[in-house]
């Protein structure tokens, strides 16, 4: 069962955090048990959608979707804040409405919650007012573009680095004894420019058309991905991963005395007689050719890295048993001198292991690629953001031609677009929460169009 959400506040909370799934908030006392904030399966998927004016030439149409899959609960959750002035309670602040003044934005958040959802509501909630207050902290509000994407970048990195900080202080406060953690993928939509910052292993990629397969060659060499049907159109990811088996992060984990494991997850897709896609997949089985026909026989086997043993993502916000400043240290005087702490009991430590760390095994550092939106030969189509549950069973070129397919050639709107993609993950044997936001670029100058 699914229901549309009608807009009424200049922002949106969803899944685990939708307030008319949610009644509460999860600082209320209620919440304090652990499985008290549990969002079940039984509850319906609400689809959100709006269309908004992001600028004179330009109109976006947002839609988003987080469904729970075959878990039992959902963990996942996400902010959209599709005009950033009307969100933010800066009225009477000279220098926040000079900002306004020079700079429309739009603000999309992907939380992928585990162990728990507390982390993932406790960012969406809390996310707007922190970023309001690291906004107001700034000594200057720059004009040009380039220095606007730093800014946001800056803004960005400490409202991260504050929500981090602030829940895994509270998951110890008052009673609680909460575990989990989440992933943090934002987008800023910024004077023609996307602003991407990803801590965790979700992702976004973006899909653009060129005027001539010509340009469509040029950026492909450039680092652009072609698509399958469409010798015009390219896409490409916009947001860096970071999981335990990344030379970088993996050498960062070993370098705290931590370790890596992998292990063999096998994703087993339901049989073709019984999808639910109904008519509309139609418009997908052709574009896969004869891969779709080997599923029903085939099962994907994907390798999962973990942080010793346990943890799948390498930075994240929460996950405090991982993070050095939220433990005791040994001892003052080892506290000054080094970040050593001990490890906690749950982890299956290795023979020989001193059960002891140096330092963050997980952090919350974000990364930014910053991506101008089309130029003089491309327009940009859309910008797609999804946790690990899409792309657990789908690769960004396959998301991107059936994406493209059922926008474009079959003229769905976003939202339906968002609901029957979460179905095919489902399909092709996801075993995660799934979440996913379209956001649709509509230009009014002709030669865009």
């Amino acid at each position: 069962k699914k229901r549309v959400a009608t807009k009424q506040l200049p922002f949106q909370l969803g899944g685990c955090a939708d307030p008319l799934l949610m009644k509460n908030s999860v600082l209320d006392a209620e919440c304090i048990p652990r499985s008290a904030t549990k969002l079940l399966r039984q509850q319906p998927t609400i689809v959100y959608e709006s269309q908004v004016h992001a600028s004179s030439s330009m109109t976006i149409q947002t839609a988003a979707i987080s469904e729970c899959g075959i878990r039992d609960s959902n963990e996942d959750a996400y902010l959209l804040v599709e005009n950033l002035s009307s969100a933010l309670s800066m009225a009477d602040n000279e220098k926040n409405q000079a900002f306004h003044k020079t700079h429309s934005a739009s603000l999309f958040c992907l939380f992928d919650g585990h162990l728990g959802n507390q982390a993932a509501r406790y960012a969406s909630e809390h996310f707007l007012d922190v970023f309001q207050k690291k906004l107001e902290q700034q000594n200057e509000f720059p004009q040009a573009t380039v220095d606007s994407s730093k800014l946001m970048e800056t803004v960005m990195t400490h409202t991260l680095t504050q929500v981090d900080h602030d829940f895994c202080n509270l998951c110890v406060a008052g009673g609680r004894q909460w575990e989990s953690g989440t992933t943090a993928l934002t987008v800023a939509l910024m004077d023609g420019q996307y602003i991407v910052g990803n801590v965790g292993d979700s992702r976004a990629i973006t899909s653009r058309v060129c005027k001539t397969s010509k340009d469509a060659e040029d950026l492909a060499r450039q680092g652009w991905n072609r698509t399958w049907r469409d010798s015009k159109s390219i896409w490409k990811e916009v947001s860096h991963v970071h999981c335990p088996s990344r030379k970088d992060e993996k050498a960062r984990i070993h370098a705290s005395n931590g370790w890596t494991t992998k292990d063999k997850t096998v994703l087993i897709p339901q049989s073709r007689d019984r999808w639910n896609l109904g008519d509309d997949a139609r418009d997908v089985v052709p574009m896969f050719e004869g891969i779709l026909d080997q599923w029903d026989q085939i099962n994907r086997t994907n390798f999962v890295s973990r942080i010793c043993g346990e943890l799948a993502v390498s930075r994240s916000l929460g996950d405090r048993d991982y993070k050095v400043s939220f433990q005791k240290p040994l001892s003052q005087q080892e506290a000054t001198r080094s970040e050593i702490w001990e490890g906690p009991c749950f982890l299956p430590f290795p023979p020989g292991h001193n059960q002891m760390f140096q330092g963050d095994l997980v952090t919350n550092t974000p990364e930014f690629c910053t991506i101008p939106m089309g130029g003089d030969d491309t327009c940009e189509e859309f910008l797609l953001m999804a946790c690990d549950g899409l792309w657990d069973v789908l690769d960004p070129l396959d998301v991107v031609s059936v994406v493209r397919q059922w926008l474009f050639n079959c003229q769905y709107s976003p939202k339906k677009t968002a609901r029957l993609l979460s179905k095919l993950a489902v399909c092709l044997g996801s075993s995660d929460n799934i979440t996913i936001i379209i956001v649709l670029t509509e230009h009014h100058t002709p030669q865009m169009n």
